[in-house]
């Protein structure tokens, strides 16, 4: 996933939409992923958003205090965002 994330940001890419629907749980491989390029993408005046985050997804960023530094939409702004599918 960093390797991705990575080359959208080098190919001018400012924003990622990580469409997490279908995950059930989040490795600290992958938050460490989402962490390890979440700075450059914002030093490039953009973001990484996470949309479609379950509940016990979210449990489990609130435990890491990550809920409020990480961009996570709301369901119903999910609909209509363009978006990629997670891992």
């Amino acid at each position: 996933m960093s390797s991705l994330l990575s080359q959208m940001l080098k190919g001018g890419i400012r924003y990622a939409i990580i469409d997490m629907k279908e995950l059930e749980l989040l490795s600290s491989a992958e938050v460490r992923s989402i962490l390890g390029v979440l700075g450059g993408f914002r030093d490039a005046g953009g973001d990484i958003v996470l949309c479609n985050v379950s509940d016990r997804i979210l449990h489990v960023l609130e435990i890491l205090d990550l809920r409020d530094f990480l961009t996570i939409m709301l369901p119903f702004e999910c609909e209509s965002a363009q978006h990629v599918p997670a891992w």
